[in-house]
């Protein structure tokens, strides 16, 4: 077998990508429980609820985005889907900072739920970045 045509795919980032995918839902579903339980709670400033909501679901529509092309990336070993992935994981790793700590009210919860979706963007970053190298060396040898 000629030695370009081996697959060069990550097994560890697909496993990463595919349990965070299930780790996102039970996220997401958490987090708007965490939200609804602060809006009946806390009192909030003047429209921080309402921005609150919008950035956990435009949190929502970039994290799913980003572990499709994470998907994608790695099935079809394309650097240039990938290269989109590592970039889309930057706002995400800002998003769970912002829920980490930075929101107005931070549940304990929240703390630890924040801490394993930071955890798991860090490692698919740390191996999407490994895999954005290894395609591209293999389409340049190509």
């Amino acid at each position: 077998m000629n030695k370009s045509l081996q697959p060069v795919a990550s097994y560890p980032f697909q496993a990463l990508i595919f349990f965070d995918g299930y780790y996102s839902i039970l996220y997401f579903g958490l987090e708007v429980f965490c939200l609804t339980f602060k809006g009946y709670r806390f009192f909030f400033p003047p429209n921080v609820f309402g921005i609150e909501v919008f950035c956990l679901f435009a949190f929502l529509v970039i994290q799913f985005t980003r572990l499709f092309l994470g998907r994608r990336a790695n099935k079809s070993e394309a650097s240039k889907v990938m290269l989109l992935f590592i970039i889309l994981c930057l706002p995400n790793i800002f998003c769970y900072c912002f829920f980490l700590g930075l929101q107005t009210y931070a549940l304990q919860l929240e703390v630890i739920i924040n801490s394993i979706g930071l955890a798991f963007i860090l490692g698919e970053l740390l191996l999407g970045i490994f895999s954005f190298i290894t395609f591209a060396n293999t389409e340049k040898n190509l």
